[in-house]
């Protein structure tokens, strides 16, 4: 719809949010070629252009020369870009992860592109974090189901073993009794 020849999807893991130098994991890319793919497979998010589009909060144009990680902006003109576009995918204050875009033609982004931009970021957020909790949910009733028939073994067993007692009980009392044919048979 706008124009653009290049585009990536990142997520950022939940467990990889709280890491010290978190990273944001490429889910699907296209017009990239297979030598660039490596460079941003586990992104960095420090010193991103990602990082960097997060107190914003809406789409940020970026050159490739003005790319903090030296490999990365050597490999984003080796790969010919001309413009990114670092869209974050944030819900609830929370970084979930981004859509970089970008150009091999010089353009400028007009407001209401990077409006439309900012809302495609917007739904794409609320769907993954709707995703996610759909998920979370979904962890729970297996765990809840898995604990309920823990219940059930525990308490099958402890009837078993409470009966056994039981019996060996009974057939002891027999045996000092001198009831040997019926202590066997509890036995």
């Amino acid at each position: 719809a706008l124009g653009l020849e290049v585009g990536a999807a990142f997520r950022l893991d939940e467990e990889e949010a709280q890491d010290a130098h978190p990273r944001l994991t490429l889910l699907a890319h296209r017009g990239l070629s297979l030598e660039f793919l490596p460079y941003v497979e586990h992104l960095p998010l420090r010193g991103s252009m990602i990082e960097k589009a997060i107190p914003a909060g809406a789409p940020q144009v970026w050159k490739p020369s003005e790319y903090h990680i030296e490999p990365i902006r050597h490999a984003l003109e080796r790969e010919g870009l001309r413009i990114g576009i670092s869209v974050p995918l944030v819900a609830q204050s929370k970084l979930l992860g981004a859509m970089v875009l970008g150009s091999r033609g010089e353009r400028s982004m007009s407001g209401e592109e990077l409006s439309l931009l900012a809302a495609i970021g917007q739904e794409v957020s609320m769907a993954v974090a709707n995703a996610g909790l759909y998920d979370r949910a979904q962890q729970m009733a297996a765990m809840e189901e898995r604990n309920r028939l823990a219940q059930e073994l525990h308490d099958s067993v402890t009837q078993s073993l409470y009966s056994l007692t039981l019996y060996a009980e009974a057939a002891a009392r027999m045996l000092e009794a001198g009831k040997l044919e019926e202590a066997v048979a509890h036995l």
